[in-house]
C-alpha cells in the first residue's frame, strides 16, 4: 500500500510538474508573439513632398536685373512608397523604402527694362525616384493603436524634362542625383496583421502620408 501510495505521489507530482512546463511553454511562446510579426511590408501615398517644392523653381540665367522670372501653375502628383520594415525589438525596426513622385510647372518671364508683359518660357516637369534605408523607433503601443517616430536617408534620382526653351532660358533639364532624407515626426498605425497608417513628416516622402501595411 505503502508503494502505491508512492508512485501515486510521484505521477502526480511529476503531472503537476508537466503542467507547469507545459504552461511555461505556451506563456512562453505568448511572449515570442509578441515579439512578432518581425516583418511589415508597407504601401503609401502623399503630398507634397519636399524635394517637389524646392526642385522646380526659377531657372533662368543671366543678369537677373534684366529679367524678372518666377514659376507658375505648380502641379503635384505626390509621392507612392513601398517599403520593408524589420522589426529588432518590439520598439526599433529598421528598413528599406522605395519611391517615386512627379511634380510640374511653368517659367515665366519679363524684361524689367522694357516693361513688357510676363511670357512662357517653359514648362518643367520633374520626375524623382527614391531609394533610403530608415528606422522607426514606437514610442506608444495600446492594443491595435501604435505610435513611432521615424528618420531616412538615401538617394534621390531626378529626371527633370522641359517642353520648350525660350532664349532668354539656357536651362533644358536634365539628370539631378540629390540626397535624400525624410523625418516622421508621428506616424500612427492602426491595426493588427493588417493595418492602415497616417505619417506627419518633413523631406522626400511628404508632408502627409496616409497607407497600408501587412505585418507577418
Amino acid at each position: 500500500m505503502k508503494k502505491l501510495l508512492i508512485v501515486l505521489a510521484l505521477v502526480s507530482a511529476v503531472s503537476v510538474f508537466s503542467a507547469s512546463a507545459g504552461r511555461k511553454s505556451y506563456s512562453e511562446r505568448d511572449i515570442d508573439a509578441e515579439y512578432f510579426p518581425r516583418s511589415e511590408f508597407t504601401l503609401s501615398y502623399g503630398a507634397p513632398t519636399l524635394l517637389e517644392l524646392i526642385t522646380i523653381k526659377q531657372r533662368f540665367s543671366g543678369d537677373k536685373t534684366t529679367f524678372e522670372v518666377n514659376s507658375r501653375n505648380h502641379l503635384y502628383f505626390g509621392a507612392a512608397q513601398f517599403g520593408y520594415n524589420f522589426c529588432i525589438t518590439p520598439a526599433f525596426s529598421i528598413g528599406v523604402n522605395a519611391g517615386i513622385s512627379y511634380a510640374r510647372a511653368e517659367l515665366w518671364y519679363r524684361d524689367n527694362e522694357n516693361i513688357t508683359e510676363w511670357t512662357k518660357a517653359c514648362r518643367s516637369g520633374m520626375t524623382t525616384i527614391t531609394a533610403v534605408v530608415c528606422a522607426y523607433y514606437t514610442w506608444y503601443q495600446e492594443d491595435k493603436l501604435e505610435l513611432s517616430s521615424g528618420a531616412h536617408l538615401g538617394y534621390a534620382y531626378q529626371k527633370e524634362v522641359v517642353d520648350q526653351k525660350a532664349p532668354q532660358n539656357e536651362h533644358n533639364g536634365g539628370v539631378h542625383h540629390k540626397f535624400a532624407y525624410h523625418l516622421t515626426a508621428i506616424k500612427v498605425r492602426y491595426g493588427n496583421i493588417v493595418g492602415g497608417f497616417a505619417e506627419l513628416g518633413f523631406g522626400y516622402r511628404a508632408l502627409v502620408s496616409l497607407g497600408m501595411s501587412v505585418k507577418f
